[in-house]
């Protein structure tokens, strides 16, 4: 489980967006759904089938929770508030230089985090960094998002 039990940003935005694809304005939007909690249920159904893994990192009880609150547009700013691990984002520059004096810096290529040649470099997490399997040590911060 995450710290304190706080959903990921990386999860809370994917379950925005399933809610916005899925859902008009609500959850309870969804044509055919009269029944508020069954309305609920079936949501969270929707976002656990759709991100793999949820009940496993978070538990059961945070995502009956805390997913119905981010799923609905009018509890969301309260959900991101309270709920979500707003972790901090920087630019990672590599430490060494190549020959030429050159440095490189992460940068987002698609779905990959990619050391790159002359750029500005892109904002991610130190654990993006790390899941992308690269060791935090060999890079310095240059900036904060």
């Amino acid at each position: 489980m995450t710290k304190n039990n706080l959903i990921s940003m990386e999860d809370f935005d994917k379950i925005v967006q399933i809610q916005e694809d899925h859902f008009i304005d609500n959850i309870l939007s969804k044509p055919g759904y009269f029944d508020e909690q069954k309305s609920f249920d079936n949501a969270r159904d929707l976002i656990i089938n759709e991100i793999p893994g949820l009940i496993e990192q978070y538990g059961h009880n945070v995502l009956k929770n805390r997913v119905g609150a981010i799923l609905n547009p009018e509890t969301r700013q309260y959900a991101l508030e309270n709920f979500v691990d707003k972790e901090e984002k920087y630019i990672f520059e590599y430490k060494k230089v190549d020959a030429e004096g050159d440095t490189y810096r992460l940068a987002r290529s698609y779905d990959l985090i990619l050391l790159k040649y002359d750029t500005r470099g892109d904002l991610f997490t130190k654990k993006q960094v790390k899941d992308a399997g690269y060791n935090l040590d060999k890079f310095k911060i240059i900036s904060e998002g």
